[in-house]
This record gives C-alpha cells, sequence and structure tokens, in this order.
C-alpha cells in the first residue's frame, strides 16, 4: 500500500492561495446575499446558429 504524502504549499504560492480563498468566500458570499434578496437576473445566455 502506498504512503500518503502530506499536501504542503510552497510559501511562494501561500498569499496566492489565501487570495484565492478569500475570493471565493467572497463569490459565494455575495451569490447568496444575491439569491436570498432576490437580485439575481435569471438571463439566459443562448448561442445563435447552429
Amino acid at each position: 500500500m502506498a504512503h500518503a504524502k502530506s499536501l504542503r504549499t510552497p510559501m511562494d504560492f501561500a498569499k496566492y492561495l489565501s487570495v484565492a480563498l478569500l475570493t471565493s468566500l467572497d463569490t459565494v458570499c455575495g451569490g447568496l446575499r444575491a439569491g436570498l434578496d432576490g437580485e439575481f437576473d435569471n438571463v439566459s445566455i443562448e448561442q445563435e446558429g447552429g
């Protein structure tokens, strides 16, 4: 059975990972708030042509 290596993030990527995490949380929270407030524009984008 293979040993699982621990996941390590190089310090060079740590600040980018934290920004990506905060951005994703902001997106999710903003989407939830807009959904609860009914502020979504339910516009579907249809591709024209064949």
